[in-house]
């Protein structure tokens, strides 16, 4: 290959791939959770079942980065990477990152060379659903606190959340085990994720707490019954969420919030935003977040906001008028 600018590129994306293909495979066999500790290749070796030598470089390769230190003896990830993982919640968050990735990178080739690849969510298989409902419990960890307001209103008596795209329940439960007054109404049209959705809030602890419906959101019905809304528009055509919107708000209780987010419109050359708006558009909705603002707004609701930005997504809540 020609020693220029892009088989340079082109090399290091090679080894990004193989990178986080290894990352994922440690995280698979359990060497994510042991690498918090010292610990020896023999013993890691035994524990994820992988061989020596294949591990071994695994272990080069998160040295190079400075994601692990090797004392001659003991491996152990460095203090930054420890950061990444410093409660469960966290850990948990960076490894469905790695499974619900990985295994949407694997299926958009697959796709495509079956040539059965198009716009939308379409993925069954479970580790990805499960891993992608681990990172989905960002709303309620962090976006419903980013607003006193939804606090509010969910830790009042009676309290009611409508979970608009469920997937596998995992919004649902998270925010039924933060704010224990709250009652929700969980509504997911796809069989896969509903089914692990209904095996999921079937086995927690909120099982008495959750109403599971498979429907569309456009076939809500309810009137005035819910204080807040978490809508995964994204996954959501662009009809059915007009739609829908209109139908969340007839939902909503007089001064009923709904909370949602939009892709970050980033029109320059950054790679990053870039890969996003290809992600956004494989799950079949890239919208921006004046999109996202005038739907909300011709569907009637009031106050709309960016409530907080990340690296993806901006955040936003919007009011049903009294």
């Amino acid at each position: 290959m020609p020693n220029n600018a892009i088989s340079s590129v082109l090399r290091e994306i090679s080894d990004s791939a193989w990178i986080f293909a290894s990352l994922t495979v440690l995280a698979e066999t359990g060497a994510i959770s042991a690498l918090k500790n010292d610990i020896g290749l023999l013993e890691l070796g035994k524990l994820t079942g992988l061989p020596g030598p294949i591990l071994m470089q695994q272990l080069k390769i998160l040295i190079t980065l400075n994601c692990v230190s090797f004392d001659g003896i003991h491996y152990i990830f460095t203090k930054d990477m420890l950061a990444l993982l410093e409660t469960p919640e966290l850990e948990k968050r960076f490894v469905a990152s790695l499974h619900s990735k990985f295994g949407q990178i694997r299926e958009f080739e697959l796709a495509a060379r079956n040539r059965q690849l198009n716009q939308g969510w379409q993925h069954v298989d479970e580790t990805i659903l499960q891993a992608q409902g681990d990172i989905s419990e960002v709303v309620a960890i962090d976006f419903i606190p980013a607003n006193p307001n939804l606090q509010e209103k969910l830790r009042q008596t009676d309290a009611t959340f409508l979970d608009v795209g469920a997937g596998v329940g995992k919004i649902a439960m998270k925010v039924c085990e933060l704010y224990p007054l709250v009652r929700a109404v969980a509504i997911e049209p796809a069989e896969k994720p509903f089914a692990l959705a209904e095996k999921n809030i079937a086995k927690s602890a909120y099982k008495n707490r959750i109403e599971l419906r498979q429907m569309y959101i456009e076939a809500l019905q309810d009137e005035n019954q819910f204080d807040v809304a978490w809508v995964a528009q994204a996954f959501i055509p662009k009809q059915a969420l007009v739609d829908g919107l209109h139908a969340i708000k007839r939902a909503l209780k007089p001064s009923g919030m709904l909370l949602t987010y939009a892709s970050i419109d980033d029109d320059s050359q950054d790679l990053s935003a870039n890969v996003n708006h290809l992600v956004a558009a494989l799950h079949g909705s890239f919208r921006t977040e004046l999109e996202l603002v005038t739907l909300l707004k011709e569907a009637g609701f009031a106050d709309v906001k960016l409530l907080c930005e990340s690296s993806k997504h901006r955040v936003i809540t919007a009011v049903k008028p009294n």
